[in-house]
């Protein structure tokens, strides 16, 4: 299965996920911060789709994330990346195990990824909290 062939979750716009994004791979392990500390369907909602149920229009901007990237999920390759970003000490780190057909990703920069969830795939029945301090 290509990239493209593959049913999403979220509708997309045309060219997403872009070309050079690779499908997620069965084993294939990531990171994303939790709002708390247990996974919910709220952890994993893109914020394209946070801002519009809050009645709100994504800003996308030269430079910034195109909005192809703000409809999927940021997620990180490494735990210690994911840390990095925390800033409530509430939060929680979400260790996502992916199957082969999970979705696409595509590096941003770093050990930053973004991730488009195929439809069919259980977000929530794949991750775990993951404390390590």
């Amino acid at each position: 299965m290509y990239v493209r062939d593959m049913r999403y979750r979220d509708d997309l716009p045309e060219d997403c996920p872009p070309g050079d994004a690779k499908m997620a791979t069965d084993g294939q392990v990531v990171f994303r911060l939790l709002y708390g500390g247990v996974p919910t369907v709220a952890d994993f909602v893109s914020r394209w789709e946070m801002d519009r149920t809050r009645g709100r229009t994504t800003r996308v901007w030269e430079g910034g994330p195109t909005e192809c990237e703000l409809r999927g999920l940021s997620v990180f390759d490494t735990w210690e990346a994911c840390e990095e970003q925390r800033r409530r000490e509430r939060s929680r780190i979400g260790r996502i195990r992916l199957a082969a057909g999970a979705g696409a990703m595509r590096r941003t920069h770093g050990h930053h990824f973004v991730l488009w969830p195929a439809a069919e795939f259980d977000i929530l029945g794949h991750t775990t909290v993951e404390e390590r301090r």
